[in-house]
């Protein structure tokens, strides 16, 4: 592990302090945890990034910074189960970010459409109205086809 630590100190000594950090593609999933650890400033930026591990978005999912939470909520390829669990989320502001997430499961967002709070609702119900715009397009083009 002290060789993963000292890997992640090196990067981070050339590439902590640039706007848009290069982070390695083969790095480990060992590198990337021991990041989020040792730099706890970065999480959210982690969060955001399209490669890391399913298994440090699941510990980004847990931690108790809701702007860390609210990116993870606005990944696109989150397991199901993580899903699930930010659509209960504490923090509003994660819930709207999983209600305006296109790949979030349909159950959940019909679900976050009479949340409580009303920031949620509106999230929520704004996403069910493209989605069934969406949904009506794509049959208007199809049926529209021709020999349909």
């Amino acid at each position: 592990m002290q060789r993963v630590e000292q890997t992640v100190r090196r990067w981070y000594a050339v590439e902590g302090s640039k706007d848009m950090p290069y982070i390695p593609a083969d790095w480990s999933d060992a590198c990337w945890s021991c990041l989020v650890d040792l730099f706890p400033h970065l999480r959210t930026w982690v969060a955001h990034q399209p490669y890391a591990p399913e298994g440090v978005i699941r510990h980004l999912a847990t931690v108790d910074d809701w702007e860390v939470r609210y990116r993870v909520a606005e990944k696109r390829n989150l397991p199901r189960d993580l899903f699930v669990a930010l659509a209960a989320d504490p923090a509003p502001l994660v819930r709207v970010a999983l209600a305006r997430n296109a790949k979030a499961p349909l159950e959940l967002v019909e679900e976050l459409s009479s949340d409580p709070q009303p920031d949620v609702a509106r999230a929520a119900c704004f996403q069910l109205e493209r989605r069934r715009d969406a949904l009506a397009e794509k049959t208007k083009r199809y049926q529209q086809r021709p020999g349909a």
